[in-house]
């Protein structure tokens, strides 16, 4: 059963907004069918945010399990650590996509806009800051430095950058 978008609580919007992994959630078995739902393929970092949104936008009722039954490992080497920027920010652009594309037209999706847009924020936050600690891991880091973080954007990019006043 899909909540009205007026019946979203805080505690769900928390739950959007605060973004996580699929991976530590479980589902009931209906909410992957019907339609059914699968992850986006040939996709490095970032291939459930969108599941994940949906899910809780499509949820009747969420709850928590105190027990922890979940190990993380931190990886060094893994995809998400390594792969080139490019990479990275397709992955952040695309999973900023599929969430409007799998979520916008749901009916709890005006009630949950504020966590959606604020987690949509917070993908595209991940994305520049992995930008701008790759130019400062290759170029150092000091003020006088600063312009050179920016060598790489083409002509789009420094027009956006430029209009952008703190």
């Amino acid at each position: 059963m899909i909540l009205p978008a007026f019946l979203m609580t805080t505690s769900e919007k928390r739950l959007i907004a605060g973004g996580g992994y699929l991976v530590t959630k479980v589902f009931k078995r209906e909410l992957w069918q019907d339609p059914v739902i699968r992850m986006r393929e040939n996709v490095r970092c970032l291939e459930d945010m969108d599941i994940l949104i949906y899910m809780f936008l499509r949820a009747g009722s969420i709850g928590n399990v105190k027990e922890i039954l979940y190990n993380y490992c931190d990886i060094s080497d893994s995809a998400t650590k390594t792969m080139d920027v490019d990479t990275y920010f397709d992955s952040v652009y695309g999973a900023m996509e599929a969430i409007y594309e799998s979520c916008h037209r749901m009916s709890t999706y005006r009630g949950a806009l504020d966590a959606i847009e604020y987690a949509i924020l917070s993908i595209y936050s991940f994305g520049i800051n992995r930008c701008l600690y790759d130019q400062i891991h290759k170029y150092g880091a000091s003020k006088e430095l600063i312009g050179r973080y920016f060598d790489v954007a083409d002509d789009k990019d420094n027009i956006l950058l430029k209009s952008w006043h703190c």
